[in-house]
């Protein structure tokens, strides 16, 4: 890139992080013609004009005790940027200037005029080249940052920086480095700079061997997201539209009779983009419009992708609401534009509601269901007639989710209240027995998830205050559940072989923590992980190949918009985590442009989020491309982009954990020391077996036995509460009996009060 002075062309580059969130690139010359500086003062009625080629005593960047009265003009004011002339006659007249933004922060602050309050997070910061932020500091006269307070001409970025920490290299790794206010990679570097001059030139490089963005994002939508099911793809429509990424906004959202002139004005729109980040109509608008809806009307969730009607080409289904008339309905959108040729898909047909719809429609065997805020839930036939409803709940409670069970024609509801509904019907909706009820209790955060976990169908439900619930198909609650996860979940769970056995578990984002557990409730080995102390996660988790190791790894965001992916093991990805938009967020992994090498096609991965609060999607290319198609077990919000929420697919028999009966070093407890409340031991037993624990004190005595089941190929988990015992060293002795075989280990247990 070349740059020219702002004095000569006011030049400013734009380099996003996120859709709030980037620098800002620009040329500050203090004498960019190279003809120096006229002042013209008036003093007593006399007008004076001196001229200056260089800073000299009583005038410069910090001394103009030089001039008399009254200063009225100044041929280039950034002369006045800081600045000098050292002893050996070099004239330091500035460089690039790299500013840090974020647009939160100014529109949060700017009424009360606090948008660079605090220092650690400011609106708009410059990012001083000399690796210290001094500008704005308030500096003691003996301190060494003295004088720095207004800036230095070792501030700018120009080649030949004489700063002790100056690389000529903006980078993440450097001192000042790109990352986000929040410490995300932005995997940005800028630089070499050159010398210092009128025109300067820069390499700006945005993506690296680990992560890139994809072209054209992020995209900044111009209005809030709805804020669950944000977005949805890659969803393969028929050829003339090919793979995409659906995006929907939410609209208004405004009081009935009220009007306002902001962005967030316009209807509800439905936007969508090819993996490439490009329109999917070739007459379709640049931004990615894809239908758009009238007046005072919303779409209140995010849209449902399927083959409704057996034609080829998928369909659009969202729920709306007309603000103005409080008149609710679904919404199908063609994703072909026929003629005549507008760029926007085509509306099929509309689906009266009861209510407004809060949750993502769901489609499957040839059935869809919506659920409205009154608990609800119509059952809706190809056509778009209604062919039965169904209430979710007793007492009106909203529907929380809608998933599909693997039985054909099954469908599983859960209502805010903590109702959980089994239905199954027929193609045309009529019943094929009595629905099936269960009651946990507890608020349900979202759909319930379900999945062949070894031979078994079972469905996982969490709820709002931090329970994971597994059921099988007859909603009977399954041994070592609920699990009390410790954390306020807002998203539903995901199904994933994480550990390579040969048997899906279940991956929960509770608080600020990203958890996965087994089908008996125990906690994999690597997890819990804390994503980010003090910020809890808002999206449901996706599990794919990330960085293209063929191994399954999973990716969260949190509320702050910072997205982490972390492997089977917990740890953090390389390259992550990665900066985004703040609020309530979805994440998708899809399949980059397919790229045709040598005859076969290789598969870059893709990771797309859309973020509530800022209105903006983020999209990039993750780890290399591979020429197998990649892992990807739960790689959207409930599955896939039909809100199906299942994955009946068949595991082949991964490797076992271990090939002993008792293999001693998989039994252990956790925590250990124990300072107070329980402690779980752990043991892993090849074939089903009975458990016994004794646990004695350091003299022999009996303290406590705890009898439990083993599963077989799992690991286990037995809850001793310490509550009763006191403070010292205590020994498990953990019998597990198989039909062939018994193993003893002894634990030893440290308690601390």
């Amino acid at each position: 890139m070349t740059l020219p002075a702002v004095a000569l062309a006011d030049s400013v580059y734009r380099v996003p992080i996120s859709g709030q969130e980037y620098f800002l690139l620009e040329n500050r010359s203090r004498d960019p013609l190279r003809t120096g500086v006229t002042v013209t003062t008036s003093l007593n009625g006399t007008t004076r004009q001196q001229t200056f080629t260089r800073d000299v005593t009583g005038f410069g960047a910090y001394d103009i005790a030089g001039l008399a009265g009254v200063v009225t003009d100044v041929t280039v004011p950034d002369w006045s940027l800081p600045g000098a002339t050292d002893p050996d006659g070099t004239f330091y007249d500035g460089g690039l200037l790299i500013w840090h933004i974020d647009e939160s922060v100014i529109t949060n602050g700017l009424a009360t005029n606090s948008v660079n309050a605090n220092p650690a997070h400011r609106g708009v910061s410059v990012i001083e080249a000399d690796g210290s932020q001094d500008i704005g500091q308030s500096y003691g006269l003996l301190s060494p940052g003295s004088g720095s307070e207004q800036g230095t001409p070792l501030d700018f970025w120009f080649q030949g920086n004489i700063a002790p920490l100056y690389k000529n290299l903006f980078s993440p790794s450097t001192i000042p480095d790109s990352r986000s206010y929040l410490g995300a990679n932005t995997h940005i570097t800028i630089g070499p700079f050159s010398a210092r001059g009128p025109r300067m030139s820069v390499t700006v490089q945005q993506g690296d061997a680990d992560v890139a963005p994809l072209p054209g994002f992020p995209k900044r939508l111009g209005q809030k997201l709805s804020e669950r099911g944000l977005i949805f793809g890659p969803v393969f429509g028929s050829a003339a539209n090919g793979p995409a990424l659906f995006v929907s906004t939410r609209g208004p959202h405004l009081p009935q009779g009220q009007v306002s002139d902001s962005a967030f004005s316009q209807p509800g729109r439905l936007f969508a983009w090819n993996v490439s980040g490009g329109r999917i109509f070739p007459s379709g608008a640049f931004t990615g419009l894809f239908a758009q809806l009238e007046g005072s009307q919303e779409f209140t969730a995010g849209p449902a992708v399927a083959d409704m009607n057996g034609d080829g080409a998928p369909e659009v289904v969202l729920p709306m609401m007309d603000a103005g008339t409080r008149t609710y309905a679904l919404v199908v959108y063609d994703t072909r534009d026929k003629a005549p040729a507008d760029g926007l898909a085509d509306q099929l047909f509309s689906i009266p509601m009861p209510g407004p719809v809060t949750v993502p429609p769901v489609y499957g065997d040839s059935l869809l269901l919506a659920g409205d805020a009154g608990g609800r839930v119509l059952i809706i036939g190809r056509t778009g007639g209604v062919v039965d409803s169904v209430m979710a709940s007793r007492d009106t409670a909203g529907t929380a989710g809608i998933s599909k069970l693997q039985q054909a024609g099954g469908f599983l509801i859960t209502a805010v209240d903590g109702t959980v509904t089994a239905i199954v019907r027929e193609p045309n909706g009529a019943h094929l027995g009595a629905d099936r009820v269960l009651r946990i209790g507890h608020p349900i955060a979202g759909a319930g998830v379900t999945a062949l976990a070894g031979q078994v169908p079972l469905t996982a439900i969490a709820t709002s205050d931090g329970y994971l619930y597994l059921l099988d198909n007859t909603l009977a609650v399954q041994p070592g559940f609920p699990v009390n996860t410790g954390g306020t979940i807002q998203s539903p769970p995901a199904w994933a072989d994480i550990d390579g056995d040969g048997v899906r578990d279940i991956v929960v984002a509770s608080g600020q923590k990203l958890a996965v557990y087994n089908r008996r409730g125990v906690l994999l080995d690597g997890f819990p992980v804390t994503v980010r102390a003090n910020e809890p996660i808002t999206s449901s988790p996706v599990v794919g190949d990330i960085d293209g190791d063929g191994l399954p790894d999973i990716a969260v965001a949190t509320g702050d918009g910072v997205v982490a992916a972390v492997d089977r093991h917990g740890s953090m990805l390389r390259g992550f985590p990665l900066a985004a938009g703040r609020g309530q967020q979805t994440l998708a992994l899809f399949d980059d442009n397919p790229i045709r090498d040598f005859g076969p096609f290789s598969f870059p991965t893709g990771l797309a989020v859309a973020s509530s609060e800022e209105g903006d999607v983020s999209a990039w290319s993750t780890g290399p491309a591979t020429f197998v198609h990649p892992v990807r077990p739960w790689p959207l919000y409930l599955h896939d982009a039909a809100h199906s929420g299942i994955d009946a697919a068949p595991l082949g028999n991964g490797p076992p954990l271990s090939t002993s009966f008792f293999p001693k070093d998989r039994a252990y407890n956790w925590p250990n020391p124990v300072y107070n409340g329980k402690t779980f031991i752990r043991y892993y037993v090849g074939d089903n077996a009975s458990v016994k624990v004794r646990i004695f004190d350091i003299a022999g005595d009996l303290v406590a036995e705890l009898n439990g089941q083993g599963v077989g190929g799992l690991d286990n988990e037995i809850a001793w509460d310490v509550s009763s015992v006191q403070s010292g060293v205590y020994l498990a002795r953990i019998e597990a009996t198989g039909g062939s075989a018994t193993a003893v280990q002894i634990v030893k247990i440290a308690v601390v009060k």
